[in-house]
């Protein structure tokens, strides 16, 4: 929509493009950073129409403040201010209404995806209700077939959700309902599939084109993260993932070292300012020096910015870290929110004891006591810790058992899906996550 916008407001102001050009490039680089930041791009915002007005109008916001700052900053030619304001009048129409267009084009029943759940399990139920919830999708969630329940609805009780959830018929009916409701897709979740499992069907349905896929597979499509209730290790074993060959992981190293030299050589100027402002701010040391557990299980020392009172443990012994901690001094909740503390540990990747991403290195007090308590925790230690991770953007900081067990179950799902593309996938989230200030 920039594009076009950009090349009518040439046009009707008389601009050649190839003066316009690089204006032309600079702006459409700055508008897709400043709507990604406002999640402009992100399926909950597409799917609403108050959400999508939202980001645009905090994204033209963005853009407004740097293009008044480089108006005052930087000298302009003539034809630039003409030009960017009839860009600026075409875009805003354009841009709501190639998101009216997706909104109208996502909601026609023949582009939805039509999904039925062989059997109602947990694991059933949880996909059943993640779909509700996510109108995004583009799904369109028609209900369960189990041989338990003949029909209308599962019980609030059993559902453990505020809606009821339908039962549309039983599991040998899985052909002839696939059939009268056009199914796209069907996902099965059955607990005991010597019951519940209708193999010659699915086998059929499968060769006329519909998708037939496991509950568990599709709940880590849906949600990013491996459903752990009732989780078999043979799931594990026996599942894709968990391996790379040598090239990639040559050519991740090859990246990690390359990213961590030029970080710090980046981020130096930071953390000076950092380095300054911890000093002024309370007694004590600058860097922060912690024993983790690292790949295999094998204990290093972690290099961090501090940002607690010294010697914050000294009376209470080890404890997590929560939102308010009263720990935490004025500096080091800006550096923990900006994630400017975790900078240093570029040092533990450049000496091999972390990766750029991986599962977040915990504290061997705790790992032993997380060990005891959530089974498969000490799965995460079969790859490199990480200074970044998918568990730390989706989940951030965790300071109680579920946070554990919700970041564990990102962890396996990174674990099984790890690739240099999702590692730069993650990398990039990092950067806007640095710049929301999200962190504790």
């Amino acid at each position: 929509a920039l594009s076009a916008s950009l090349a009518a407001a040439a046009l009707l102001t008389n601009v050649p493009m190839t003066t316009a050009g690089p204006l032309s490039g600079l702006s459409v680089v700055g508008a897709f950073l400043a709507l990604y930041y406002c999640d402009a791009y992100s399926l909950q915002t597409l799917s609403r129409v108050e959400r999508a007005g939202r980001s645009l109008m905090l994204a033209l916001g963005l853009g407004f403040i740097a293009a008044w700052l480089i108006y005052f900053l930087v000298p302009l030619e003539s034809w630039v201010l003409p030009m960017t304001a009839t860009a600026c009048l075409l875009y805003a129409p354009s841009w709501l209404l190639g998101r009216f267009a997706l909104q109208f084009a996502s909601a026609l029943p023949a582009l939805r995806e039509r999904v039925a759940i062989v059997g109602v399990s947990d694991l059933g139920l949880a996909i059943g209700q993640e779909l509700r919830n996510r109108t995004d999708l583009g799904t369109s969630f028609l209900g369960f077939l189990s041989d338990q329940f003949r029909g209308g609805a599962l019980s609030e009780d059993f559902a453990s959700a505020g809606d009821a959830l339908p039962v549309i018929g039983r599991t040998h009916e899985v052909s002839k309902l696939a059939d009268e409701l056009c199914l796209t897709r069907v996902v099965v979740a059955s607990k005991d599939r010597s019951e519940f499992f209708p193999a010659e069907d699915l086998m059929e349905l499968k060769l006329r084109g519909v998708r037939v896929i496991s509950g568990s597979e599709y709940y880590e499509q849906l949600t990013g993260r491996v459903y752990l209730q009732g989780l078999r290790e043979s799931y594990l074993i026996f599942g894709q993932g968990f391996r790379t060959g040598r090239l990639v992981e040559a050519t991740r190293r090859a990246m990690e070292v390359s990213g961590a030299v030029l970080g710090l050589v980046l981020m130096s100027p930071v953390l000076l300012l950092a380095a300054a402002a911890i000093k002024l701010d309370s007694r004590g040391r600058i860097l922060f020096r912690q024993d983790r557990v690292g790949l295999n299980g094998r204990t290093f020392r972690i290099v961090k910015l501090r940002t607690m009172v010294e010697n914050a443990e000294l009376s209470s012994g080890p404890i997590f870290a929560a939102r308010k901690d009263p720990r935490i001094t004025r500096v080091g909740r800006f550096l923990r929110k900006t994630r400017i503390d975790e900078i240093p540990q570029l040092w533990n990747v450049l000496t091999g004891q972390m990766g750029l991403v991986g599962p977040r290195p915990e504290r061997p007090e705790f790992v032993q006591q997380l060990r005891e308590r959530i089974p498969l925790f000490g799965l995460r230690t079969g790859v490199k810790p990480g200074v970044t991770g998918w568990a730390q953007i989706r989940d951030g900081y965790a300071n109680s058992l579920e946070d554990f067990q919700d970041k564990l179950a990102h962890d396996l799902y990174y674990m099984k899906t790890r690739s240099l593309g999702m590692d730069l996938l993650i990398l990039w989230l990092t950067v806007k996550t640095m710049f929301r200030m999200d962190g504790i």
